[in-house]
């Protein structure tokens, strides 16, 4: 045997495996973990900074939450179709889309204080009267989606487990947005300056890849000449419009923000003067929530980032003023 075998041997006889060892065969489809919980996490929500499935909190006191339902099925959906009289068919009505029902499922198992210190503060979660943020991540893909919710019907139903150490609850929450947002808030800034200060302003840019309508980003091109900094490109991961929060900095002229299809026009700015507008329903404000709605011009329309697109907003201005511009993906 040479020399090229006595090293393999050697090597394979310290305990170097000869192939990785294989994985556990997966649970059977349908059935609960033997000790009812793994050590995992089973679904992550969170509502209001409070984690509802937090695992083993302590060495007794343990807490999951079991099912989520009503998040990713899309937010009931209303025609407000009218049948016609005495004819066939009907009328297509408005169709909105109504707000959102979630229904979350958890249990908790541990000391009788904890417990019930945990039901306390569920209790009190579903109590308040203002909304508040409900976020689930998605445990395989690491993706979470917020809404703003509020428990307004029903109650927080549980029923004790096992005597005095363990109970599982459900409560259903309210979003009068049907609307689910990403976690993370996306920001772009508009400035006034000039193509000559900013070097060459033909950028390439790409078209989202899920563009259903990818119009002129068809894969990629050269930007149009427009001064990079007067311009941003706003990606809409989800597959809904996302509305875009733009606050506006003086000082600036008589300024546009357009998308070269829907624009904003809104009055001229002094220098230190500042106003924040909703682009979906044009309802401007200034620092404080005095209202300047006044100031969003004749000709404006509502403007968002369509469903899975990459959108060019760009800035027509005069002065040393921007314009800020945040948004997130949207889902339904």
């Amino acid at each position: 045997m040479n020399d090229r075998y006595r090293v393999y041997d050697r090597g394979y006889d310290r305990g170097y495996p000869h192939s990785p060892p294989a994985p556990p065969a997966p649970p059977p489809p349908g059935r609960a973990p033997a000790d009812w919980y793994d050590g995992q996490r089973l679904v992550p929500v969170t509502w209001r900074g409070l984690d509802l499935d937090p695992g083993h909190v302590t060495e007794w006191f343990t807490a999951v939450v079991e099912n989520v339902t009503g998040w990713y099925d899309s937010a009931p959906l209303n025609g407000n179709s009218a049948e016609r009289a005495l004819a066939d068919g009907g009328f297509y009505g408005l169709k909105v889309i109504e707000p959102r029902e979630v229904t979350v499922t958890g249990a908790a198992v541990g000391p009788r204080v904890d417990i019930m210190g945990w039901r306390d503060r569920i209790a009190g979660l579903c109590a308040e009267r203002q909304p508040s943020e409900l976020a689930v991540t998605d445990p395989w893909l690491g993706l979470t989606r917020t809404a703003m919710v509020r428990a307004d019907s029903g109650r927080l139903d549980h029923v004790f487990l096992g005597g005095r150490r363990g109970f599982r609850y459900q409560f259903t929450v309210t979003a009068a947005d049907p609307i689910l947002y990403g976690s993370t808030w996306k920001t772009a800034r508009l400035t006034t300056v000039s193509a000559a200060e900013s070097g060459r302003p033909y950028d390439r840019l790409y078209a989202h890849p899920r563009d259903p309508h990818p119009g002129t980003l068809n894969g990629w091109q050269y930007g149009l000449p427009h001064p990079p900094q007067s311009s941003a490109l706003l990606v809409n991961d989800g597959d809904a419009p996302a509305p875009v929060f733009a606050v506006w900095d003086g000082d600036l002229s008589a300024s546009i923000v357009t998308d070269n299809t829907d624009s904003v026009n809104m009055a001229a700015l002094g220098a230190g003067e500042q106003v924040a507008l909703d682009t979906v329903t044009l309802v401007a404000e200034a620092p404080g929530g005095a209202n300047r709605s006044g100031m969003v011009q004749p000709g404006s329309r509502p403007m968002t980032v369509p469903a899975f697109s990459s959108v060019l907003w760009h800035l027509y201005a005069v002065g040393s003023g921007s314009v800020t511009l945040t948004w997130r993906d949207a889902w339904l």
